[in-house]
């Protein structure tokens, strides 16, 4: 077997067949992958119908395994770089054939198949040029990709686009989508935050928040409308100015955090009424609380949590109580 392909699935199959035909081990020696999801297409058909298939061209096997019929899609494969080789990962390869993903991927010179499963759930993200700058290299795992401070850095766009959108910048989006440097994006990203803080109210002052969820305390104080919203972006000199909608439609709650640090955290809500999770905590411009604010925030949220799912458990027994029919004692036989 090719020594730079890392399989679970099929590697026994893809192994045996390497060993008994010699043209399966020049597939594997000019392109593992196409050999991978040819094994996979083939399933249970005859081993004479394998070698048939193992005769063609590797653009055409490409076309019998996915439809993707030119020599780009051949010279993906040869670029990707699998991580667990299993049954997920080849489903990522073939949807990236399939949509015509690699067509947009063709010039990088590494892809990693953590990059290709984000662009399978975020498949608009490849148009951002600073996705293609921080991605077109190795990566060490899914955990890796998720933790590195690539991405982080990727996810500025998105607080640039919902500033841009706030100021009512027309085609804000497609100005992200063109900058190309870590360098650039933040620059336009501060220069529209700026804007956003300079600006007296976005809506109607003293226009209220839905109340939130979870209550506050001494240190953590949730705020509760618009122009309150506006004066912590200002004060802390980030984006949270632009947030104003979303706290309006109820998808998240802000809070201005005292102690131990200054900062301002995001709380959303997750898929269940006691699901709540911290989104964003950031002190002034953005720097990373210290570790003591971030416990100090997680204790707050695991007690307000634990206390909702108390009040939730005692209104479904009262409501089961309820529901109950009322019990009468039995007429005594004497």
């Amino acid at each position: 077997m090719n020594s730079g392909m890392n399989l679970t699935y099929l590697k026994g199959v893809y192994q045996r067949v390497c060993l008994h035909h010699s043209q399966a081990q020049d597939l594997a020696d000019n392109c593992p992958l196409l050999l991978w999801l040819l094994l996979d297409w083939m399933g249970r058909r005859p081993l004479n119908e394998v070698e048939r298939v193992l005769r063609l061209k590797r653009r055409q096997i490409l076309y019998h395994v996915s439809g993707a019929n030119d020599e780009a899609g051949v010279t993906f494969l040869n670029k990707i770089q699998l991580i667990d080789g299993d049954v997920h990962e080849l489903n990522v390869v073939h949807y990236a054939l399939q949509s015509g993903l690699y067509r947009e991927m063709f010039h990088w010179p590494v892809i990693n198949i953590a990059v290709l499963d984000h662009l399978k759930k975020r498949p608009e993200d490849i148009k951002f040029a600073l996705f293609r700058t921080l991605f077109n290299k190795p990566v060490d795992g899914y955990q890796a990709f998720q933790e590195g401070g690539n991405y982080s850095k990727f996810y500025v766009v998105f607080d640039a686009i919902r500033l841009g959108e706030s100021l009512g910048i027309e085609n804000a989006r497609q100005a992200v989508q063109r900058c190309a440097s870590e360098r650039q994006i933040q620059r336009l990203h501060d220069r529209w935050m700026y804007q956003v803080n300079a600006k007296p109210v976005l809506i109607e002052k003293g226009q209220p928040f839905p109340a939130p969820f979870l209550e506050g305390d001494a240190d953590i104080i949730p705020i509760r409308n618009a122009e309150d919203l506006l004066l912590e972006g200002r004060l802390m000199q980030h984006c949270v100015g632009a947030y104003v909608s979303d706290v309006l439609s109820g998808e998240c709650f802000v809070y201005r955090v005292l102690r131990p640090e200054r900062g301002t955290l995001e709380v959303k809500r997750g898929g269940t009424p006691s699901d709540f999770y911290v989104n964003q905590f950031k002190l002034s411009h953005n720097r990373e609380p210290s570790q003591e604010s971030k416990d100090r925030v997680a204790r707050w949220l695991s007690e307000k949590i634990s206390k909702m799912e108390s009040g939730l458990f005692s209104n479904l027994v009262r409501g089961i109580r309820e529901k109950m029919p009322e019990a009468h004692p039995e007429e005594s036989g004497d």
